[in-house]
């Protein structure tokens, strides 16, 4: 790996997050701002967009087609389009809960992580979400509450990462009857969770990178 050149993107704050969607590059700058980069020239990343859906700090930004989605903490879901990254305007924003936290689409459906459960939201209109249910998954630990708020889905299951490194694998093949079909505990502090393809990534904090064969998501298996 080589050092290729420092871009200033304006005031950053540690919850701040990158994303990889088609030749751009996203990431939340501030906390506030949705901030696009373009990556023809991969060695020199360039600015061509930036848009601040609320006055609120943004979560978590999952991407699909022309639209993102983006969770704040106020607890709204705003549908973002991003189709010109010069003019990227807010199409629809939903209340889904103040405890709301990661995103995630996948199988025509977006989930919302909740403190203690996940939302689901159908995408017959990507433009509209409209809500299916929430399942309410309580967690305790020792003398007081886990929360999940990692989210990644493999075709209809979903798998929920909480900090402490709890994983929750639900089955949504009927998504008005979700089951919870794994429950272990795994790894120590969970920091974000990526999947692709049959392969779930983890980062572990102070515990590193974690990856899990998912291609079973009902029985997910350590890789290293």
């Amino acid at each position: 790996i080589r050092f290729a050149r420092t871009v200033f993107v304006g005031p950053v704050d540690m919850d701040d997050r990158l994303y990889l969607a088609g030749d751009r590059l996203w990431m939340t700058s501030g906390g506030l701002d949705l901030v696009a980069f373009d990556l023809v020239g991969p060695a020199a990343p360039r600015e061509i967009g930036r848009f601040a859906p609320s006055g609120e700090p943004l979560i978590e930004v999952a991407f699909a087609g022309d639209l993102a989605y983006a969770t704040d903490e106020a607890g709204f879901l705003h549908v973002i389009d991003v189709r010109n990254p010069a003019a990227m305007g807010r199409v629809f924003g939903i209340q889904v809960g103040q405890e709301a936290a990661g995103v995630a689409v996948g199988d025509g459906r977006l989930y919302v992580v909740r403190s203690l459960g996940v939302s689901s939201l159908s995408l017959a209109n990507p433009r509209r979400p409209e809500p299916i249910g929430t399942l309410e998954i309580l967690g305790v630990w020792g003398a007081g509450f886990y929360a999940y708020t990692h989210i990644g889905v493999v075709r209809d299951h979903v798998f929920l990462m909480s900090d402490d490194g709890r994983l929750r694998v639900i089955d949504y093949a009927d998504p008005a009857e979700p089951e919870v079909v794994a429950s272990s505990r795994v790894l120590p502090i969970v920091e974000d969770v990526a999947v692709e393809g049959a392969v779930a990534y983890v980062a572990a904090s102070w515990g590193g990178l974690w990856t899990f064969d998912v291609a079973d998501p009902a029985t997910p298996r350590l890789l290293g």
